[in-house]
């Protein structure tokens, strides 16, 4: 029984000694709770994730794993990732306050639109939407089909989302074209104006100013044809009441 036991022992032993041992596992980098108050400290004063990276001696990668790892450190990054950027608006707003340069930098980043500075051959994206329904109508003008006019306007809106991307595609609006009503009054005033240029062009500035000088000795004669109305009824007036003094 003894002998059995003893045998039985040593199997234990040779088989523990035969199972390596796991070795232990690489800590982290950022395990540290003071390396991670020294990272976001960093970023918020504005120093950015590759300098506070480099200062705890990890990379930038590193930082992020363990923030996706970690979501109250994700939180703290983010914290100090709104309050370095809250830091310089504070201070442009208040130099805004007495310095015209400092505002109108500020009016040029916060509303870029109304206030930044551009090319003369750049356009406002109210610019491209009032081409791109113009366009649109040009193509209900000339297309008959109505589902052949649809798939042309997607295709404007699928060149202008390409082209200027999701977020200036929505401030410029789908282009659609002109109601069928608002285009007849168009291509009339077109028409209109092309019938009028045209006659503009065999007109010479003597003949325009002949025809200025006969309006006005148009209205000159009726001034005078007026005044003359005028005073023949006032005479008129006065021997009528002349009369009726005398026959009384």
């Amino acid at each position: 029984m003894f002998n059995k036991f003893m045998q039985a022992e040593k199997i234990c032993v040779v088989s523990n000694t035969d199972t390596p041992s796991r070795p232990p596992g690489r800590p982290r980098a950022l395990a540290d709770p003071h390396k991670r108050r020294e990272i976001c400290s960093l970023i918020g004063i504005g120093a950015g994730f590759d300098e506070a990276a480099r200062h705890v001696g990890c990379s930038v990668a590193t930082i992020r794993r363990e923030a996706n790892r970690d979501p109250l450190f994700a939180e703290q990054l983010a914290v100090a990732e709104t309050a370095a950027g809250l830091s310089p608006l504070r201070a442009l707003r208040s130099a805004a306050s007495t310095n015209w340069r400092a505002a109108a930098w500020l009016l040029e980043r916060t509303c870029p639109e109304r206030f930044a500075r551009r090319k003369p051959e750049l356009l406002q994206p109210s610019e491209v939407r009032t081409m791109l329904d113009e366009i649109a109508s040009i193509m209900a003008d000339e297309i008959t089909n109505k589902a052949e006019l649809k798939n042309m306007c997607q295709r404007l809106d699928e060149l202008q989302k390409a082209r200027f991307g999701q977020y200036r595609s929505a401030l410029q609006g789908d282009p659609a074209p002109k109601s069928a009503e608002q285009r007849y009054y168009e291509k009339l005033q077109r028409d209109i104006d092309e019938y009028f240029g045209g006659c503009m062009k065999d007109i010479s500035d003597r003949d325009v100013e002949a025809a200025i000088a006969g309006i006005e000795a148009s209205d000159r004669r009726r001034e005078s044809q007026e005044a003359e109305q005028a005073k023949n009824s006032f005479v008129i007036q006065n021997s009528q009441n002349s009369k009726e003094v005398g026959s009384a």
